[in-house]
């Protein structure tokens, strides 16, 4: 999920059902009607459906807050990669960008932190608000295809 800081609106929902289907919904536009109408709520609720994540706890607390939906099933990969490449000396859980410098190609690390970098950048010029709130998406947004 991005969104603004959390307590304000959230703005998409990425759900990824392979390597090569992936949806994005916008929930700033959409809002409540999306999980009620498009059965989002009965997916997310049920533990029974696998949720692969990473650093989840915000988004499922937005979710909760903002929409009514109790997320359950989910399975937050930074618990995996903590357990099994941080060094115990080290008591901080890394982002995403530091499991995707070590875990896929060197390219494809540096195409996903150029796009982080340009986010970031663009939430310094603009504010997080604005950035993440703003219709329609600029460019600077699709970073969906990097990883892969």
């Amino acid at each position: 999920m991005e969104g603004a800081p959390l307590g304000y609106a959230t703005s998409l929902l990425q759900i990824a059902i392979s390597e090569n289907e992936v949806y994005i919904f916008d929930v700033l536009k959409l809002g409540q009607e999306l999980f009620n109408a498009v059965h989002l709520s009965s997916i997310l609720e049920n533990p029974g459906v696998l949720k692969l994540c990473y650093d989840c706890r915000c988004d499922a607390e937005a979710l909760l807050k903002q929409h009514h939906v109790p997320v359950r099933g989910l399975y937050d990969l930074q618990i995996v990669y903590t357990s099994l490449f941080q060094q115990a000396s080290d008591p901080y859980l890394k982002g995403l960008h530091r499991a995707v410098e070590r875990l896929v190609s060197p390219e494809n690390a540096l195409n996903f932190i150029d796009r982080k970098k340009a986010i970031k950048k663009q939430w310094m010029n603009c504010g997080p608000m604005q950035t993440l709130l703003q219709r329609p998406l600029t460019q600077v947004f699709y970073i969906f295809d990097l990883i892969y």
